[in-house]
């Protein structure tokens, strides 16, 4: 199909959110609103591979 030649691997959306000039701001504020998952949901946090890689 055409729209799969469009369309982004969770990877390319890591590297690019990674050079972006805005990750540190990304970055803070995804780290604020985890808190609640972070700590009343430790076993979900836990399974989060992408926000992992993305904190790397």
């Amino acid at each position: 199909m055409i729209w799969n030649n469009k369309r982004l691997t969770e990877n390319q959306v890591l590297q690019y959110l990674k050079e972006s000039e805005f990750y540190s701001e990304v970055k803070e504020l995804l780290t604020h609103e985890t808190t609640i998952f972070r700590s009343c949901a430790p076993h979900i946090y836990d399974g989060w591979k992408y926000y992992k890689e993305f904190l790397e």
